[in-house]
């Protein structure tokens, strides 16, 4: 682990223990996204008591955007393990086409949901925006990928049939995440 990283995770660790508030909690997540990831633009959403998944905080994005893609998510919050949804080109994706105009708008040529998971329930996601095209870490083949094989192709079967394809997210890929954003355990997307 290099310098930079050690630093966001001390800022986070330092940040989350003089939280006062959500809204604390929710700035230094989002400061632990731009910092270790350079990402300028990032948002959290929350289910809801009625399983609607709406902003809670957010950088960089208008509230046109918001108003236009709030409560859109590939899971539901019984949702099973889910991975990662990483799109290098909305303007390529099929199941994003009716938003391409509000990304045209906002200046978002890619984008990635990260979920929040406490034991097994979705408790909501985070998002990446970019503003150009962006190559997500890539997955690499992993021992255990035959294991996990039929588990991680009935999400991508719920995302396809939801209108949300994504490649497949690694559990080496999902740690990979965990470790790199230095998430609290309670909302990491690692699973060991």
């Amino acid at each position: 682990m290099d310098i930079d990283h050690l630093v966001s995770v001390s800022r986070l660790t330092d940040a989350l223990s003089r939280a006062t508030s959500l809204d604390d909690i929710y700035s230094a997540a989002l400061d632990a996204l731009e910092r270790s990831l350079g990402v300028s633009r990032s948002s959290v959403l929350l289910f809801d008591e009625h399983d609607f998944c709406g902003f809670v905080a957010w950088r960089g994005i208008s509230d046109e955007y918001r108003a236009a893609v709030n409560g859109h998510t590939p899971w539901r919050p019984d949702t099973n393990n889910p991975d990662p949804v990483c799109i290098a080109d909305v303007g390529s994706d099929v199941s994003l086409a009716n938003l391409i105009d509000v990304f045209r708008r906002e200046g978002i040529r890619s984008l990635a949901f990260f979920p929040l998971n406490y034991r097994d329930r979705v408790l909501g996601k985070f998002m990446l925006y970019y503003g150009e095209t962006h190559e997500f870490f890539p997955p690499k083949p992993s021992p255990d990928r035959s294991r996990s094989g039929s588990r991680a192709s009935a999400p991508s079967r719920r995302r396809s049939a939801s209108g949300c394809v994504s490649s497949s997210c690694s559990p080496t890929f999902r740690s990979w995440c965990g470790r790199r954003l230095a998430l609290p355990a309670a909302i990491s997307t690692s699973r060991s």
